[in-house]
């Protein structure tokens, strides 16, 4: 098991459809962001797509992809 505080990341690699919003706010993935809360996310976007067969947040641009991440529900 991993404590708190020992799963900050600073770097933000990987797909970008599958990235949380504190990856993709500069402001804060700077300073880090949760291992934990990025995987949670991620199994979310994953149920999602299993179960609507689409992405949740999708935009040709990316740009308004992350606009789209940072800002909607």
């Amino acid at each position: 098991m991993i404590e708190d505080g020992l799963d900050i990341f600073t770097s933000n690699e990987g797909t970008m459809l599958f990235k949380s919003p504190e990856m993709v706010d500069a402001k804060k993935s700077k300073d880090g962001y949760s291992g934990k809360s990025f995987d949670i996310w991620g199994m979310g976007i994953s149920f999602y797509c299993f179960t609507y067969l689409k992405l949740p947040y999708f935009k040709s641009n990316i740009n308004e992809l992350i606009n789209k991440i940072k800002s909607a529900e």
